[in-house]
């Protein structure tokens, strides 16, 4: 592992998942000359069998690099460009804007489906604070990442509730983005499995979470024909 590269796992490495680890590693990216940060991913996206401090700084960056973090969308695009003219292909894929595998949901001949015909503003306070498990289910079907942010943050939900909206089909890109941006949701590998597996999912969300897959993960992912090839 190149020195940078160990120095920005050394700093993430501590921190706890959640804002202040995400926050610290658009930081450490924005630091760095787009050459060496496509360089830098590059060496840690190499490592096999990476240990779980890596894996977590590894988490932290991919996340970094999803559209609508807060790292500036021209940075994004400069390490995209150092990467592919410095041959980091495990990078240029990392940051595909490529479409997903199966249209959005608008182009769906499914009409979306309501849970209830509560207002927006019910849905959402109900979310976070809804105690029946039978509502919640119900509210896993809702098309607002609104609703689903504050259902995410509720503590009576499961985590089969939140494969159930991970793994939904079709489902508008927005809500698989509150999935993969809940800190106590998206270190949870049925969690993360579900959202790489849904081909709805845009793809710069599935390859940011595929360095967090195993092995035999990865391998199922290969062999989906369903799936995005980025």
């Amino acid at each position: 592992m190149e020195p940078v590269a160990r120095r920005m796992v050394a700093a993430l490495a501590g921190l706890d998942r959640g804002p202040i680890l995400d926050g610290r590693a658009v930081r450490l990216l924005a630091l760095l000359p787009p050459e060496m940060a496509a360089s830098v991913l590059s060496s840690l996206l190499a490592i096999a069998s990476p240990p779980p401090e890596l894996r977590h700084a590894l988490g932290a960056l991919c996340r970094a690099l999803l559209p609508g973090s807060a790292l500036p969308a021209d940075q994004r695009a400069a390490i995209h460009r150092a990467a592919a003219s410095n041959h980091h292909p495990a990078v240029v894929a990392l940051l595909s804007n490529a479409a997903p595998a199966l249209p959005p949901i608008g182009a769906s001949l499914r009409p979306i489906q309501r849970p209830d015909e509560e207002t927006l503003g019910h849905r959402t306070q109900r979310a976070r604070v809804e105690r029946s498990r039978d509502r919640l289910s119900r509210l896993t079907a809702d098309d607002d990442p609104a609703v689903i942010r504050n259902l995410l943050q509720n503590p009576r939900l499961t985590e089969p509730l939140v494969v159930r909206i991970a793994s939904r089909r079709p489902v508008p890109a927005a809500v698989l983005d509150e999935v993969a941006r809940a800190p106590r949701w998206y270190p949870r590998p049925g969690v993360r499995r579900a959202l790489v597996a849904n081909p709805y999912a845009p793809t710069a969300l599935a390859t940011a979470l595929l360095p967090q897959l195993s092995a035999n993960e990865l391998r199922d992912v290969i062999a989906d024909p369903v799936l995005h090839p980025a």
